[in-house]
């Protein structure tokens, strides 16, 4: 390169070349060459088969950062420079008052998601940062706590152990064989359900004291025979009708039914004891040891919760796991009232705390965990709750609805 009347010309053994045009570098950088001098107008790329770099007013800017455009191999568009190179990642970066969604170096405008940097996480529209959106967002199966652009905290299957509350019973009718499986299905960690004790001392899945609000029959379970339970047919639910011609919908289910739906969906039997025990009742225990190893039966070692109102049932539950050295199975004490939990007790034999959820506030869970004793909560079908709980330290989340899934929008 030469310098003549103003210009930089091209020179090619001791000679300019006023027919040369093209991309030259020399120790002072990259520089466009156009009839044989520098073209001091170009804005844009060059590719010196490694890199790609950008070049302002037709030299190499090693200064150069943000987001400009040009055509880079051979695609135009908007592309993210750092150092003057083209960073060919993905990032959230800035351009002037804006942050812009990049891929692979260039910008993306029709992007409508979660994008991350080194300053976290952001909620992206049409390519760029809306640092106007607050409220609750979804995207890639995630829910999103969003505030003036920025995700505060986030709602996942994988992220959070949230448990099917009998089933994904929002979308199938409750304790059934297909809310289980729709659980499973959707996710879900574990997947909670009520056993109760028949006439012939089998366990069937059933909430209510009787049959009458699932079935339309007065009986207890502990008033009919494994067999008679089965002729029962399920006659209210969510979306019964959706599910007419669906056996698994609309039949009792009983213990075996849902352990084997949690072992193919890889879910977490969260079993909540219905019948109270007695301490010097040994029918009462016997009963719960039937409970104990009807599950071990068919679940091994894998992980199990225990959960019921009834402190006397946890008791002889953690007693027996201790002779059966059972690490895999943990005890929750359910209760609508912090006051009302044995906290002493539960310290002492490790049993956790099942709370409705509108009672866990956060002194509540940080006393608990100090105790290290876990703390699920009951029930939480909306998304702001569950992220105050999240925040909070929330060890479980049971729910009704697909949380990550199942939102209101932005606002």
């Amino acid at each position: 390169m030469a310098e003549y009347g103003g210009d930089f010309w091209y020179v090619k053994e001791g000679k300019t070349d006023p027919s040369f045009g093209g991309f030259v570098k020399t120790p002072q950088g990259w520089f466009l060459i156009h009839e044989g001098k520098t073209d001091t107008e170009f804005n844009g790329f060059v590719n010196d088969g490694v890199f790609c770099w950008y070049l302002q007013e037709g030299s190499f800017s090693p200064d150069a950062e943000g987001v400009f455009y040009g055509e880079v191999k051979k695609e135009t568009g908007w592309w993210n420079v750092r150092h003057g190179q083209v960073v060919f990642g993905d990032d959230v970066v800035k351009k002037n008052r804006s942050w812009w969604r990049v891929e692979r170096g260039r910008v993306n405008f029709s992007y409508d998601g979660i994008a991350e940097n080194q300053y976290g996480k952001w909620y992206v529209r049409n390519g760029e940062v809306d640092f106007s959106g607050s409220g609750t967002a979804l995207f890639g199966g995630s829910a999103y706590q969003v505030e003036k652009g920025r995700v505060m905290e986030e709602i996942s299957s994988v992220r959070t152990r949230f448990i099917a509350h009998r089933g994904l019973s929002a979308q199938a009718p409750e304790n059934t064989v297909r809310a289980f499986t729709e659980a499973g299905k959707a996710g879900f960690w574990g997947c909670e359900t009520d056993v109760r004790e028949t006439a012939d001392h089998r366990f069937v899945i059933m909430h209510d004291d009787t049959f009458e609000r699932m079935c339309g029959v007065s009986s207890r379970p502990g008033e009919l025979t494994a067999e008679e339970i089965r002729k029962l047919r399920i006659i209210s639910g969510k979306h019964l009708e959706d599910w007419s011609d669906d056996e698994s919908a609309l039949r009792v289910a009983f213990l075996e039914d849902y352990l084997e739906v949690c072992l193919q969906y890889d879910m977490v039997p969260v079993i909540e004891i219905k019948d109270s025990a007695q301490a010097q009742n040994e029918t009462d225990q016997k009963r719960v040891r039937a409970l104990f190893d009807t599950v071990k039966e068919i679940m091994g070692n894998r992980e199990v919760i225990f959960i019921s109102f009834d402190f006397e049932s946890l008791r002889q539950l953690c007693r027996i796991s201790r002779e059966e050295q059972a690490d895999h199975v943990s005890l929750q004490c359910l209760s609508r009232d912090p006051e009302h939990v044995p906290v002493s007790e539960c310290s002492e034999l490790g049993i956790g705390v099942d709370l409705y959820y509108k009672e866990a506030d956060p002194p509540f869970i940080s006393a608990m965990h100090e105790k290290n004793l876990e703390v699920n909560t009951w029930t939480v079908n909306d998304t702001e709750p569950v992220f105050v709980l999240m925040q909070a330290g929330i060890d479980y989340v049971t729910t009704n609805r697909i949380l990550w899934l199942d939102f209101k929008g932005t606002k």
